[in-house]
């Protein structure tokens, strides 16, 4: 008896999941129309003026948010090509979620994917890929600890804490130097590693790093034991380095410099 009232159950669910309310659908239509007028028709009832004011002023919000939330992709190119793109994404990217702080990844998304126009060059992409990081870090809904760790350790000796409000990407381009004065193209091309992170003060940094700095700033994330003296000890084994102690002494200096901005926080309490 049971089965069978699990199963009349089941039934009712599936059809009340796959019927959608007429005023939905209505939504959708009015939603389809607004994205591309050439070749979704208006829902029936809606006055052709009316409907511009609601296409215009939908099409200006978005091109606003991620204006704002890209300015250097959008100061990177022609007004011509900005206006191209977003009229792309606004007709043609299926997005996923409409929570804002979402909405710069579904952008991404598009610029990397099939349906962004082809010919943007590489730097564009990297360029967008740093933004949306930058994004991603500053809506970070962790907290950086304010305790759990001697901010005065000695930083070659002892174990690190590190900020986990962070990101690190690696790119052909060094995207967090682009100005308006200082553009990047394709003559531009340098491996570039960077960290993306926030401090106790909700500050936004970026850390230019170079490929062994990157491997030291690894390995010290990822271990709660091992020391930075290891770390670098090891490096400068792998470099074939006559001595360590200038390996030692240029990352000590990067460590007081990351300890300086806030992502290294200190060492490990007893």
């Amino acid at each position: 008896m049971s089965t069978g009232c699990k199963s009349r159950r089941s039934r009712v669910v599936e059809t009340a999941v796959t019927k959608i309310p007429a005023f939905i659908e209505a939504q959708r239509r009015f939603a389809r129309h607004l994205r591309d007028p050439l070749q979704e028709p208006a829902p029936s009832g809606l006055r052709g003026e009316r409907l511009e004011v609601y296409r215009h002023a939908v099409r200006h919000n978005v091109e606003r948010f991620m204006a704002d939330n890209f300015p250097r992709v959008r100061e990177s190119m022609a007004a011509e090509t900005w206006d191209v793109l977003i009229e792309g994404y606004f007709r043609r990217h299926p997005a996923v979620t409409a929570a804002f702080s979402r909405l710069p990844g579904e952008f991404l998304a598009f610029l990397t994917g099939s349906l962004a126009p082809p010919a943007l060059p590489p730097h564009v992409h990297e360029l967008a890929h740093f933004e949306c990081l930058e994004n991603t870090v500053a809506c970070d809904e962790r907290t950086v600890p304010a305790h759990g760790f001697d901010p005065a350790g000695d930083l070659l000796e002892e174990p690190l804490v590190i900020n986990p409000v962070h990101a690190i990407a690696s790119y052909r381009y060094p995207v967090h130097a682009m100005t308006p004065d200082r553009p990047i193209d394709e003559t531009s091309a340098r491996e570039t590693h960077l960290v993306v992170f926030r401090d106790s003060a909700h500050q936004l940094h970026v850390l230019d790093l170079n490929a062994i700095t990157r491997i030291l700033f690894e390995h010290l994330r990822e271990s709660m034991t091992v020391t930075a003296r290891e770390v670098l000890t090891g490096i400068a084994a792998g470099l074939g380095h006559p001595t360590s102690d200038a390996v030692l002494r240029g990352g000590l200096d990067i460590l007081e410099r990351m300890h300086r901005r806030g992502l290294v926080l200190g060492t490990r309490a007893a």
